[in-house]
């Protein structure tokens, strides 16, 4: 037998090794249920959360409608096949979707949610995916609850632009354990000195002085999580009207708190 063109050889191989590789991820694909899922058993109000791993504990990277459908199938872990969950009576279900997680796609971003919130789709075609930005946002999830906006890069936060004022002003407010939460207010020439003082409807509720709260850069105002932070939220998820105002300034920063307990409920951690 003559010997074979090392070229042709060389080429054969790697096709030979391609072919090996994508032959158990088309099995994996298979076992693992259909090409593409809908969302159910959310309850009414709620939100699915795509994580960033398969676990509770990982961290949420967005929030998927309760109706959503056109979820594509990445595979699932941590549970039986889709074949063997298929044969399962209704009790065996439930003990399996206890830990089975499942790799998905759905408006153009990637993660894992619980198995037990899926189910097969009607319809084959996964949902088309959203227009890539430069900075993720939450997906599929309502991005305005009022005057309320939620931004994720990659962490979750509602903000919203302040009304009135000297300078525009923006208002921020990272979920925390507990209920909690880092607030952050950035306003061009930001004051170095005196006082911030909180009304919510007239009420003063809070008042401090600037400098320890400034970043370095000094354009940003930041409170961590403590007690008054968890004050502070507690009273805006009543609702009425924020004021933040400066030694000096004759009007405030206003920032109307309609839709802010909603908003904040659709980025806050899952409870331990």
């Amino acid at each position: 037998m003559p010997n074979a063109d090392p070229l042709v050889a060389a080429l054969a191989g790697i096709a030979l090794a391609a072919l090996a590789a994508l032959a158990p991820a088309a099995a994996l694909a298979e076992a693992d249920g259909p090409d593409v899922w809908d969302v159910t058993g959310v309850p009414a109000g709620d939100t699915l959360n795509l994580r960033a791993g398969p676990g509770a504990s990982q961290q949420p990277l967005a929030q998927i409608p309760r109706d959503a459908t056109g979820l594509r199938n990445l595979g699932c872990s941590g549970g039986p096949s889709f074949a063997e969950y298929m044969a399962m009576g209704k009790r065996e279900r439930v003990r399996a979707n206890a830990t089975r997680w499942c790799k998905v796609e759905y408006g153009g971003r990637s993660g894992w949610v619980a198995a037990r919130f899926l189910r097969e789709s009607a319809d084959p075609r996964p949902a088309a995916a959203a227009p890539a930005q430069d900075k993720p946002s939450p997906v599929a999830a309502p991005s305005a609850f009022g005057a309320w906006r939620i931004r994720c890069d990659p962490r979750c936060r509602v903000e919203q632009s302040g009304d009135g004022g000297t300078l525009p002003a923006v208002l921020s407010l990272e979920p925390s354990t507990g209920g909690n939460a880092r607030v952050t207010l950035v306003r061009a020439a930001m004051p170095r000195a005196g006082h911030l003082e909180l009304f919510v409807d007239g009420q003063s509720i809070a008042s401090g002085p600037v400098a320890p709260l400034l970043d370095t850069a000094g354009g940003r105002l930041v409170m961590e999580p403590d007690d008054i932070t968890l004050a502070l939220v507690r009273r805006m998820q009543a609702g009425g009207r924020l004021v933040m105002r400066f030694t000096g300034e004759d009007r405030g920063i206003a920032f109307p708190l309609d839709g802010f307990a909603d908003a904040l409920r659709h980025v806050a951690p899952p409870a331990p």
